[in-house]
């Protein structure tokens, strides 16, 4: 996932077009702070859509030709809810950009990033489940001091990733049966 993320975003201030770079990281994982960045964490995962399963969680039912066993696909239907959290110094910058606008437009690449490009929804080359990413959160913002001291603005949102889990369970059939009706 982190490799379909856009690696830069732009900032038009005063006339002038200015493109960053995007540091990207997952929550608790040990970096030394670079902003601007983006925070991924987990939310919550393997979440059950307990309104969208079918009946049974049965999918599809195939018989084999010439054998006696019935293939039963099952299929449960889960979402993950990933935190996107893009952080920018809370400061005037080099080239004279604001941080405002700055975590906006980093805020907004990534939010439309995941509405509108992120394209998970077909079976990767090395047998990727499709996912399908949808936005579960409006932008939130917020200025705050960083662990390190450092002054941040920030704007956070959560995708949920829609997906489904699927197993196939092989089950014998008869090929007769045989039955006697007895009446009184």
């Amino acid at each position: 996932m982190e490799s379909s993320l856009p690696g830069s975003y732009d900032v038009t201030w005063s006339g002038t077009t200015y493109t960053y770079s995007i540091e990207t990281w997952w929550e608790n994982e040990n970096h030394t702070r670079s902003y601007p960045e983006v925070i991924l964490g987990w939310n919550e995962r393997n979440v059950e859509k307990q309104d969208a399963q079918s009946m049974g969680r049965v999918v599809a039912v195939n018989e084999r030709p010439g054998e006696n066993v019935y293939e039963y696909t099952y299929a449960t239907r889960l979402y993950d809810e990933l935190t996107v959290t893009c952080l920018v110094e809370d400061a005037t910058n080099a080239d004279s950009v604001p941080p405002k606008p700055r975590v906006e437009s980093f805020a907004e690449t990534l939010w439309s990033h995941f509405r509108y490009d992120f394209d998970q929804n077909s079976t990767g080359s090395n047998g990727e489940r499709p996912v399908v990413a949808r936005i579960s959160s409006d932008q939130i913002h917020e200025a705050h001091t960083d662990s390190a001291g450092t002054d941040v603005q920030e704007y956070e949102f959560r995708v949920r990733l829609h997906y489904t889990d699927r197993h196939t369970e092989t089950v014998d059939s008869t090929e007769d049966v045989e039955y006697t009706v007895t009446t009184n």
